[in-house]
């Protein structure tokens, strides 16, 4: 298993990014930054034709709770922020997108994937 926080991390999103390809998302963007926030992909869901921000947290297990758990209204503020930044930045309807979480959590050598669209409903 990945042993720094970063890689793992890392690895969660490419699992995330995977898994979103396979639904029909087409992924646009990884790791858009600004200061003090990040979204981790910025996609575009094309059966619905919208821009999806997705936050994506990865844990080793839920010792410290499931991994929707972990966003704050700090970090929904970031997020927020930095979506709107995108798509002034890139030139996007800003009425046509939304926010949407994956959680992944291993277990062993298999993981779960939670996808929670519209998070910010």
């Amino acid at each position: 298993m990945l042993k720094s926080k970063k890689n793992f991390g890392n690895f969660g999103e490419k699992i995330a990014a995977q898994y979103l390809r396979a639904k029909g998302y087409e992924i646009l963007d990884h790791n858009f930054y600004i200061q003090g926030g990040e979204i981790d992909l910025i996609c575009n869901d094309q059966e619905k034709n919208e821009i999806v921000f997705v936050e994506v947290k990865t844990r080793r297990n839920n010792t410290f709770g499931d991994p929707i758990d972990s966003i704050s209204e700090w970090k929904i503020q970031k997020l927020t922020l930095a979506g709107e930044i995108y798509l002034q930045k890139h030139g996007f309807e800003e009425d046509n997108y939304r926010f949407d979480f994956i959680g992944i959590e291993f277990n062993n050598e298999n993981f779960d994937i939670e996808h929670v669209k519209n998070m910010l409903l």
